[in-house]
């Protein structure tokens, strides 16, 4: 297990000194993006830290396996309902730590900023936020400095809508009987995004056009089998 790592970086971090209601509260959602960074940068199976939840059927997010299947996907595994993240560390003797920080869900990134065009800083604090009022007065007023972190959550979510939809694609023609496997669509997810990885740049504008390119194109899997 990695060294655990403060909750925000730098003394003056909006939630330093926390004790991490968010961390014990909430469920957290895992895009594909974030499964890959987890998965890699922890070095665990994917259902070690991720389990598979129920999505509503219009979710432009959520992945089938067959056709007229469920729409299914990812948040962090929890031991049960009421259990805190499994990344958060309690240590008695310091503010609440996140053991996985740098390779947090995009959710826990952004938490309690939530994207808004209306917004001149692109974005608002959530009014039910779990964050002490102080902490949610000092995001308030990050928010410019901040708007770069939004952005690019926004556009990672955007691409991740574009992998799921050529995953649902192929997945909605395959009959439920000869069905695509969960583990199949994790270990696809993996191979597209190391294919990806090459892409990426400071400048989100110069590749993402090129990468939904390469999302169109990626090969699925065979139907009913495990075949690239």
């Amino acid at each position: 297990m990695p060294r655990p790592l403060p909750l925000a970086p730098g003394p003056a971090g909006p939630c330093t000194g926390c004790p991490a209601p968010c961390c014990q509260q909430h469920t957290v959602p895992v895009e594909g993006y974030d499964l890959v960074r987890l998965v890699r940068g922890l070095g665990r199976p994917w259902h070690d830290l991720i389990e598979v939840d129920t999505y509503p059927a219009y979710s432009p997010r959520g992945f089938c396996l067959h056709a007229g299947g469920a729409r299914h996907g990812f948040v962090l595994r929890r031991s049960r309902p009421e259990a805190p993240c499994p990344l958060w560390d309690p240590d008695p003797a310091a503010p609440a730590r996140c053991t996985a920080y740098p390779h947090r869900p995009a959710a826990c990134r952004v938490y309690p900023l939530l994207a808004a065009d209306d917004e001149p800083t692109g974005s608002f604090v959530l009014g039910l936020a779990l964050c002490p009022e102080q902490a949610k007065r000092r995001f308030w007023l990050l928010r410019p400095e901040l708007r770069p972190v939004i952005d690019d959550d926004l556009a990672e979510l955007q691409l991740y809508v574009r992998i799921v939809s050529r995953w649902n694609h192929h997945a909605e023609r395959t009959p439920a009987q000869a069905g695509l496997s969960v583990d199949q669509y994790v270990a696809w997810l993996l191979r597209l995004y190391a294919e990806l990885e090459p892409l990426r740049q400071p400048d989100r504008g110069a590749w993402q056009l090129t990468a939904y390119r390469l999302v169109d194109r990626f090969p699925v899997p065979w139907q009913g089998g495990s075949d690239f």
